[in-house]
């Protein structure tokens, strides 16, 4: 099933706790586009567990992502989800980077079509809005932009390393429903100050490196708190998105609508007038030995993506 014009993805990229999931819901609020959360858990998440969908429901109950679903098993031949899920969790490791940059993946037909035939079918069924994919793996990203038929664009979004290493110790807060609890539950992992700096490292530096030089934006998460509404409108034309000024209410406050998002933070659930405000309780609640070993690992990447190397206290 191919349309007329090319599916238009707005792919942001980067590492977990970093903001993505708030600026994919406000992105996808503007005229003309359509948020879907982490895309590449779709197949795992969405098909095989049935986990909950943004508006509420669990997946398989959702109405958008059936829709989706029952266009793409019409086009693919020998349609499997597992057999992509199970494919995609391999391909997108970090031990096939070095692979993925030299020689691109090696997608069965199926494999290939079925990720493609995702992106034509929300195009086709949402007006040919804007795909906000807030997958964040640049390795997955890199999948999608060996497609041509696919319009491929790169919102990096990077957070500094200290906040999201200290959200990662600290895990998620604040569910406000049994849904959001349930998400929890679901998919709110915890990790060492070691490994969350590692993985940010590797993921910011290879979404720069392959992609700094096309179709991207770099976002730091501190830019957007300070100024949201300045930031949607400037990232809303990147995207080639109409702004639609009026979902902000004030300077920090905006109306998120319901959504159909796979994966991602709980707030993905929450809609209504939101306020964004900045989280920096890592400065006096992060361990003095935790600061200092997430700011040793990243250094090298710091200054680069605009952050200070010194650690808080």
């Amino acid at each position: 099933m191919v349309s007329s014009s090319k599916p238009k993805v707005l792919f942001i990229a980067g590492t977990g706790r970093s903001g993505s999931t708030l600026i994919g819901s406000l992105l996808g609020t503007v005229r003309n586009a359509v948020a879907v959360g982490e895309v590449r858990f779709l197949w795992e998440r969405g098909l095989i567990a049935n986990q909950t969908c943004g508006c509420g429901e669990v997946f398989m109950n959702c109405e958008f992502w059936k829709e989706v679903l029952a266009r793409v098993e019409q086009s693919v031949d020998g349609f499997d989800p597992e057999r992509i899920a199970a494919t995609l969790a391999k391909t997108v490791r970090i031990r096939r980077l070095p692979g993925l940059l030299y020689d691109g993946a090696d997608l069965d037909v199926m494999v290939r079509e079925s990720i493609y035939e995702v992106y034509e079918s929300i195009s086709a069924i949402s007006s040919n809005a804007v795909i906000i994919d807030s997958s964040k793996l640049p390795t997955y990203a890199m999948l999608l932009a060996e497609d041509a038929r696919i319009d491929l664009k790169i919102l990096h979004v990077v957070r500094d390393p200290r906040a999201s290493a200290w959200s990662w110790m600290r895990g998620q807060r604040g569910a406000n429903s049994a849904a959001e609890l349930q998400i929890v539950d679901e998919q709110m992992d915890r990790f060492s100050p070691l490994k969350s700096s590692l993985l940010w490292s590797l993921w910011n530096t290879t979404a720069k490196n392959v992609f700094g030089s096309g179709d991207y934006q770099l976002l730091r998460y501190e830019d957007f708190v300070e100024r949201p509404r300045e930031t949607i409108v400037n990232t809303s034309r990147f995207a080639g998105l109409d702004v639609r000024d009026e979902i902000f209410t004030g300077p920090d406050k905006a109306i998120l609508e319901l959504s159909h998002t796979v994966a991602g933070n709980p707030n993905r659930l929450h809609r209504g007038l939101t306020r964004i405000v900045s989280d920096d309780e890592w400065h006096s609640a992060m361990p003095r030995s935790s600061q200092l070993l997430v700011t040793a690992i990243t250094r090298p990447v710091l200054r680069s993506l605009g952050y200070s190397t010194r650690s808080a206290r």
